[in-house]
């Protein structure tokens, strides 16, 4: 029973190793998911989940689990397990610098397009 519980924590980790690792995105798809981004901000002007039907071609390429308008920009979670998340972020207004902190990291991917992370320790 043991071995087994190891195993699936291994598993579980080299998953969520995999979902942190940022993928590698030619110009044009970052400028192509920072549009969409724009289109659906214009169109969500309240905090809420985007229903995924309503989710762009440039941001089902990376199975997200949920989109989401939140108070900083859209949110694109790539990966969620209980207090750890991972994903793009997109920030409302152009030119906002994000920084990370204690409870999120954020990885700058071009002008207006973040890869973020919620550590397991938040």
């Amino acid at each position: 029973m043991k071995k087994i519980s190891i195993l699936l924590l291994s598993v579980l980790t080299l998953v969520g190793c995999n979902r942190n690792r940022i993928p590698e995105l030619t110009e044009e798809e970052q400028n192509q998911i920072v549009a969409d981004a724009r289109v659906l901000l214009s169109k969500y002007t309240e905090q809420a989940d985007i229903p995924e039907n309503e989710w762009p071609n440039s941001f089902i390429k990376f199975e997200p689990v949920i989109v989401k308008h939140s108070y900083s920009g859209i949110v694109i979670i790539r990966y969620k397990f209980v207090s750890h998340e991972s994903g793009f972020m997109i920030p409302k207004k152009k030119g906002m610098v994000l920084e990370s902190d204690q409870s999120v990291g954020y990885e700058k991917i071009s002008n207006d397009l973040y890869y973020y992370w919620i550590p397991n320790e938040h």
